[in-house]
């Protein structure tokens, strides 16, 4: 994977100083899906702390990685599938250099072996938005340091049977160093008890998952698509989340939406001692996250009833006219009505702005 160059700063200033940029949406080039909203938390821009990262989400509009992401801070009660309490701490969350670092600390042998035992420390991310739907969400992370079972996940959920995952699992390591699990829940049938067919896929990775990578997930009305760099690693249409709309409702006058729920956008890291995760690591595993890049419909824009977005997509000339629509391509974002405010860019000959907004080039650095 590339480094992310630090002239995506570039993009980020050139999108505070336009006046008309992306008001309809993103359409992507390499599968032609449209979506309303876009999410880009770059930490390589990160000063040090996270109330100082900057946010580049304008619909809802914020300004910080703390008013679109939450860090976990709760303990788990044990279960049958649950043997280990785990506690999530805030301080197991920081940025160091260019990365977001999050910890599960080693856990003892012999606290295996106290009763009752104590939890394991883990780390966790939860989006402050739950109404999240199809969408196109990528996360580049590298996980590093295992001495037994960790699981580190990026995922979409709603609830225990609607739930997207892309999950690396170090109990194994270095045997799997390289092994990606997809799964989409639940993995058993709540009936028979027996497992669900394809409803999770162990994929051997084109890298170790301990060098930075994109992981990606693309979910459809009918299908899920995962990727790794770019590069389509499995697809299934098993226990594709479905969320009724029919509820959701214009409330006034004012074409002002109800929030109809969705899902959220989720980051851990975590054991517990049970069968997916194996004993904890006896060595702290850290996830170092680079960026999170969401291309994705709220519940409330693909049922149409997206105020803000309506508003500011009839303003710009609505979805009929081309140029107000945004093209991504290879992570390159193309601005279609944006100003050039002497910020370095490139125009084209249509007049359009190219910024400079490189995230990855994957196949060319393969």
């Amino acid at each position: 994977m590339r480094k992310l160059p630090k002239a995506i700063g570039i993009f980020l200033a050139l999108t505070k100083n336009t006046s008309a940029a992306c008001e309809c949406g993103y359409r992507l080039s390499d599968t032609s899906a449209y979506y309303t909203h876009r999410l880009l938390q770059n930490f390589t821009l990160g000063p040090g702390t996270l109330q100082q990262v900057v946010s580049l989400n304008a619909n809802p509009a914020t300004t910080s990685f703390t008013q679109d992401f939450t860090v976990q801070d709760w303990l788990s009660s044990t279960s049958p599938s649950n043997p280990l309490p785990r506690q999530n701490f805030v301080s197991n969350v920081w940025i160091e250099g260019e990365d977001l670092v999050l910890r599960q600390e080693g856990y003892s042998s012999a606290s295996l072996t106290v009763s009752p035992p104590p939890p394991v420390e883990v780390a966790a991310l939860a989006s402050t938005s739950t109404n999240y739907y199809h969408g196109s969400y990528r996360c580049a992370f590298s996980v590093h340091g295992p001495e037994g079972g960790s699981v580190a996940g990026f995922f979409w959920y709603m609830n225990d049977s609607s739930e997207i995952d892309i999950e690396v699992l170090t109990k194994n390591y270095p045997s799997n160093a390289s092994t990606i699990h997809y799964s989409t829940q639940p993995f058993f049938d709540p009936v028979t008890g027996r497992a669900i067919a394809d409803a999770t896929a162990p994929v051997e990775g084109k890298k170790p998952w301990s060098v930075m990578q994109e992981h990606r997930f693309d979910y459809n009305a009918d299908s899920i698509i995962f990727y790794e760099d770019g590069l389509r690693m499995h697809q299934t249409t098993t226990n594709v989340p479905r969320i009724d709309l029919s509820n959701a409702a214009i409330v006034n006058n004012n074409n002002t939406s109800r929030n109809q729920p969705g899902g959220s956008l989720q980051v851990n890291l975590w054991a517990n001692n049970g069968s997916w995760s194996g004993p904890p690591s006896r060595t702290n595993v850290t996830m170092s996250i680079r960026y999170l890049l969401f291309y994705y419909n709220t519940t409330d824009s693909e049922a149409g009833l997206d105020s803000d977005f309506n508003f500011a997509c009839s303003r710009a000339g609505d979805i009929a006219n081309a140029s107000t629509i945004c093209q991504e391509v290879d992570g390159i974002v193309v601005l279609s009505e944006a100003v050039d405010r002497g910020q370095q860019s490139l125009r084209t000959p249509q007049g359009a702005i190219v910024v400079v907004f490189i995230l990855f080039t994957f196949l060319s650095s393969l």
